[in-house]
């Protein structure tokens, strides 16, 4: 027995609903009373979810209890076995993104900005180094729930700078405690995700956020889409799973298709097809390859950056940087 408190009654006899088109429709009836059902189209529910047909009059009685329903199917499929579909769809709080489709931005334009929970599908390896961005926001205690404990999140922070002993054609990453939505992310994940459930998340992003880095004309661009994509260009990049930069083909040479929920980068003009190196260290490893001899190259460049050859003789006047340590010619 069901107490149901303060509700207005609405309704005194039941609503039919009529599914279909004429002259093939089906009839959802209601009755609040017991009732006695029959004919060759009347189908009534089972407990295990399929149709049952009811009996013809005559042959037997068959009541329903008062407040049910009961179906009467198109002419054409008397008598015959009527499949009931209960299967339930994705909850309608629910986005289902894959990193294989193309259309995932149209998914989360439909969606709109709300919360909602999200089911993607993104493949990545644990210890292995990958690209990652999310329409929606993750603090650090959600990046070590889906991404394991001892994820590394780490986003673009600058250029190299020669005068700190980095390569004149580098990017420094900076270590990341919280992923923001649409920006552009490199992980090292400690467990492998296939399909990853996040819970009453806030979409926040609809299409990736360009994150930019340098100054002009010496800037990269770290760009994210949420759609499976074909990548292209001389300047553009895609990042190894040891954490090195990769260079993408070509167009017209061969596709270059990157998943869903990841990202690349276009590197300066001047970089166009040289080999960029990505520092995802700690300061404590830059500073050994930096003390390490090995490492020195002799080569020399100005405050600002610039290559001056390996040569101090003919220099003038200034500081430059040699095996980055500074240098004055006086």
């Amino acid at each position: 027995m069901m107490n149901f408190e303060n509700v207005k009654i609405e309704a005194c006899v039941g609503v039919e609903v009529i599914i279909g088109d004429e002259p093939n429709q089906a009839f959802f009836m209601s009755t609040f009373n017991k009732t006695d059902v029959w004919g060759s189209g009347v189908y009534v529910l089972n407990e295990d979810g399929t149709l049952a047909i009811v009996p013809e009059k005559g042959i037997e009685n068959y009541y329903v209890p008062g407040f049910t329903s009961f179906v009467a199917v198109p002419e054409i499929w008397y008598g015959s076995e009527v499949k009931l579909i209960l299967e339930a769809e994705e909850p309608m709080n629910t986005l289902v993104l894959d990193e294989e489709n193309e259309n995932n931005t149209l998914t989360l334009y439909e969606n709109g900005v709300k919360e909602a929970n999200v089911k993607l599908t993104r493949k990545l390896k644990a210890g292995k180094w990958q690209a990652l961005s999310l329409p929606f926001a993750l603090n650090g205690e959600q990046v070590k729930k889906y991404f394991g404990e001892e994820a590394v999140l780490m986003e673009p922070d600058r250029l190299g700078d020669v005068s700190k002993g980095e390569e004149e054609k580098s990017i420094v990453m900076k270590k990341a405690e919280a992923m923001e939505p649409g920006k552009a992310y490199f992980i090292k994940p400690s467990v492998n995700t296939d399909v990853m459930n996040f819970e009453n998340v806030k979409i926040e992003a609809c299409v990736g956020v360009e994150v930019i880095i340098g100054d002009e004309p010496n800037q990269a661009f770290f760009m994210s889409t949420f759609n499976k994509t074909d990548v292209w260009g001389s300047g553009v990049y895609v990042l190894n799973e040891d954490g090195t930069l990769a260079i993408v083909p070509e167009k017209g040479i061969e596709n270059y298709y990157v998943p869903g929920f990841t990202s690349f980068v276009a590197v300066p003009e001047i970089w166009y097809g040289s080999e960029v190196k990505l520092v995802l260290d700690t300061p404590t490893a830059i500073k050994n390859i930096t003390d390490n001899s090995a490492k020195a190259d002799n080569k020399i460049y100005t405050i600002s950056g610039q290559y001056a050859g390996t040569s101090l003789n003919g220099l003038a006047k200034g500081i430059y940087i040699v095996n980055g340590k500074k240098i004055s010619v006086k």
